[in-house]
């Protein structure tokens, strides 16, 4: 998390301070800007590899980020707080503020660096092409060929190519997953551009269908669409109208910005409708099913997204999403959270009708009666390659407490 960049650096904790046309107006310095090219940096460093840990050789194991980072493969994508709370979700002017598009622009080098595992000098910078004397709510980026600019290097990773994010796509085995930048070009009105979009249909169109049944021809049964934050979750209308008209543009408070980034906002609502049309109507061309991947949001959820308007055994137009909390993150137990936890159990119970085909529905946990999980949690997904019907993928959510769940819970069966 560098949110704490507004308290560390003496700067920044005054321009908190400032008024908001002052904010606007404030120049990043020379030094200011080496600054926060070193918190970025140093930051990763302090939290992945700290200098006091053990050599890598030593008897006793270092039970730390880079143990096990060195231990495990990964798949990573940034959400907000790999630059800070609410990062896209602040109005058009502060977006594009100096501060502001200073601080992405490093946030952007050490998420290269530390997460995409690359060499500095291989990241372009992002080019705004937008006409001049014309001013944009949505930043208008170049497209880069990654395939050119990751060309000498063998173990780059699969990032899709002409679109300027850092999407990146993945075939393994029965499963296939799409890991969705929705930072690089998010806005109030924006998750994802519209290279993004086209480009992420035509790496999924590719696919080939690996079908159903206990052998199933080499190819793909399942897609899960990597969004890090949840695409089926409980929407709050109330608290979206009253933090719209009293809250924004407060980066050490920033309640507004986080209900803003949620696909169910209703600025975001229609991008959520086009998500749900592109993923659904794969699934059905190409006999594939989709599952969603969220984190975000601090609990443990399932929801499903489906099509009102098809009988049940048209499995190709169900959705499920995972929704599991940061694993290092506390559970919600103070008062305050507790009480907007039963707030949003109660919003959870209603289904939001997207439109008059598709429905977004948070789901009870069996053998409970709340729609999210407090406690700090981990999700496995597994697959079950045994099964009659074909690969079938199980999830499973692990809870710290025990008055919570640790079994397995929900079954996703391949389309017949």
């Amino acid at each position: 998390y560098f949110d704490s960049i507004w308290e560390d650096i003496k700067a920044l904790r005054q321009w908190v301070g400032l008024p908001r046309q002052a904010q606007l107006d404030f120049k990043v310095s020379k030094p200011l800007e080496r600054e926060i090219e070193a918190y970025y940096l140093g930051l990763y460093k302090q939290r992945w590899l700290p200098t006091e840990r053990q050599p890598w050789s030593s008897a006793t194991a270092a039970l730390d980020a880079g143990a096990a980072m060195a231990s495990m493969p990964t798949i990573m994508v940034w959400d907000d707080h790999d630059i800070f709370d609410g990062w896209g979700s602040y109005s058009c002017e502060m977006q594009n503020c100096e501060l502001f598009q200073t601080l992405f622009r490093h946030a952007r080098r050490a998420f290269w660096v530390f997460q995409m595992q690359h060499a500095l000098e291989d990241l372009p910078e992002l080019e705004d092409t937008t006409p001049a004397g014309f001013t944009r709510q949505d930043p208008l980026l170049k497209p880069i060929s990654w395939s050119k600019v990751l060309a000498k290097d063998s173990l780059a990773l699969p990032l899709l190519d002409n679109q300027p994010g850092f999407t990146s796509a993945y075939s393994i085995g029965p499963v296939s997953v799409v890991a969705a930048d929705l930072r690089t070009e998010r806005s109030r009105t924006q998750v994802m551009g519209s290279d993004t979009w086209q480009k992420i249909k035509e790496w999924t169109g590719n696919l080939k269908s690996g079908g159903a049944g206990p052998q199933p021809k080499i190819g793909c049964q399942h897609l899960l669409f990597m969004s890090s934050v949840p695409v089926v979750h409980p929407k709050l209308p109330l608290a979206e109208l009253l933090l719209d008209k009293f809250g924004q543009d407060h980066v050490t408070d920033s309640n507004a910005d986080d209900l803003k980034d949620h696909w169910s906002h209703d600025d975001h609502e229609g991008e959520r409708k086009r998500l749900l049309e592109v993923l659904s109507s794969f699934a059905r061309d190409k006999k594939i099913r989709v599952s969603l991947v969220s984190g975000d949001v601090h609990v443990a959820a399932w929801g499903t997204a489906y099509r009102k308007d098809l009988p049940a055994s048209e499995t190709w137009s169900q959705m499920h999403q995972f929704t599991s909390s940061a694993v290092v993150h506390p559970s919600l137990m103070g008062v305050t959270e507790r009480l907007f936890l039963a707030w949003l159990n109660s919003n959870a119970k209603k289904p939001q009708n997207i439109d008059v085909q598709y429905v977004a529905e948070v789901m009870t946990f069996p053998g409970h009666d709340t729609h999210v999980m407090a406690a700090r949690n981990w999700l496995a997904l597994e697959l079950d390659l045994g099964s009659a019907e074909g690969c079938k993928l199980w999830a499973t959510w692990r809870c710290e407490t025990e008055t919570s769940f640790s079994n397995h819970l929900i079954a996703v069966a391949p389309i017949a």
